[in-house]
């Protein structure tokens, strides 16, 4: 429960980082590389010392890290891209509902993992939550909306998330954890540097003292939402504590839930009677995916 509760809370820690680096005016694209770099960092700081005795070139979950860390950054920028043409609305609902994927995939492989008429009842009320409490009402109707990109990341978010889920199922012990998270961010930093090469304005912008602080803060709440998430699996497996589909499906609901409580009292944000619905199917969501 623990680490439950500290996947939730790193994940939630994203969305207020990058909620605050709007107030900062910090340009996206260096603090989402330096937040890899960090997450990096850390990841090898943290790693199994036993484990550098291997090359970790010739480790069998090298390619299956390396695919998931190009996914990665290639989210991040879609979801960027997505947010100013399509709108959060349909971006955000496309995001959160992918979980379905990785559910589907932890009850196919997991031989303790079985699909219950309650568990089945739980997945639909967070489906149904999470379009509730991200709801926002289109006043600008007339406006096109450039509907591709959702649906291109609700298939590339649900299958980064299977690839964690897999990954995570065959290779990843608590051992490697650290060290896989870090070959994950490591690409993904690769690749963010790789462009800031070809965009001047980010260039300069990326040794600025408030673009590295806010970077850092990103890079270890981004390093934790990975390592508890993983670590909280591994932990169920070993101990029966919940099926993985449903500590998948709470996970998401919950960092839904906090976000929205967050963004209530911290940031003052106005949500309708809708929206509210959707909170409170959250919690009920939560409680019946817990069941068994």
């Amino acid at each position: 429960m623990v680490l439950l509760l500290l996947s939730i809370l790193s994940s939630t820690a994203i969305f207020v980082v990058f909620k605050l680096s709007e107030r900062l005016r910090v340009r996206v694209l260096p603090i989402i590389t330096i937040n890899y770099t960090v997450a990096t960092l850390l990841g090898f700081f943290l790693a199994n010392k036993k484990e550098f005795a291997h090359n970790p070139l010739y480790s069998n979950w090298l390619l299956i890290g390396i695919i998931i860390g190009v996914f990665y950054i290639i989210m991040f920028f879609l979801l960027a891209r997505s947010t100013k043409t399509a709108g959060i609305t349909p971006t955000t609902i496309a995001a959160k509902m992918s979980v379905i994927f990785p559910i589907a995939l932890s009850i196919a492989i997991e031989p303790n993992d079985t699909l219950t008429p309650i568990k089945l009842s739980g997945f639909f009320l967070a489906i149904f939550a999470l379009v509730l409490a991200t709801y926002r009402s289109d006043k600008n109707s007339g406006k096109e909306q450039k509907l591709w990109l959702p649906i291109l990341i609700f298939f590339g978010m649900g299958l980064t998330d299977s690839l964690v889920k897999y990954a995570q199922s065959v290779y990843i012990t608590d051992d490697l954890n650290a060290l896989f998270a870090a070959t994950v961010f490591a690409t993904s930093a690769i690749i963010g540097y790789t462009v800031i090469l070809f965009k001047p304005e980010d260039r300069i912008k990326l040794l600025q003292p408030r673009t590295i602080l806010v970077g850092a803060i990103l890079g270890v709440a981004n390093f934790g939402s990975a390592y508890f998430f993983i670590a909280m699996l591994n932990h169920s497996t070993r101990f029966h504590f919940l099926d993985n589909s449903t500590l998948i499906g709470t996970n998401n609901v919950g960092i839904v839930l906090v976000s929205t409580l967050i963004g209530l009292f911290v940031f003052n944000e106005k949500y309708s009677w809708i929206n509210k619905v959707g909170i409170a199917i959250s919690i009920l969501a939560i409680y019946t995916l817990t069941m068994n």
